[in-house]
């Protein structure tokens, strides 16, 4: 009598079962989340106060419907190149209504003309 073995072909469970014990424990996590927090256009300039020092400004404005009406544009002035001091600021950052860009811009060219005129700078 012959008897043949008959290759058995694995154990589809076993397998798995072997996989799992090699990693963690099967814990499915979810996907990271996407979540839109808008878009915006920016323009960016700089001007030079001495050899080696300027002055650079960015000015960012949401895009979308109805951005403008809602979120502020974003004005960031920022020094670069002169040597630290603690009384000047490196960087400002405003954040103002758009419809009032204009103004703020008017107010501040107003102030140091009248600043010079009346010899204060």
């Amino acid at each position: 009598m012959h008897l043949s073995r008959r290759r058995s072909a694995p154990d589809q469970r076993s397998s798995l079962t072997s996989c799992r014990a090699l990693r963690s424990p099967c814990v499915r996590e979810r996907l990271p989340r996407y979540e839109d927090e808008g878009s915006q256009r920016s323009a960016h300039g700089a001007v030079t106060v001495d050899a080696g020092t300027w002055w650079s400004v960015s000015l960012d404005a949401p895009t979308g419907r109805g951005a403008a009406q809602v979120a502020p544009v974003r004005v960031r002035l920022r020094r670069h190149g002169a040597p630290e001091s603690p009384l000047v600021d490196r960087e400002v950052e405003m954040h103002i209504p758009l419809p009032e860009l204009d103004a703020v811009s008017v107010a501040l060219q107003g102030v140091v003309t009248q600043a010079r005129r009346d010899g204060i700078i």
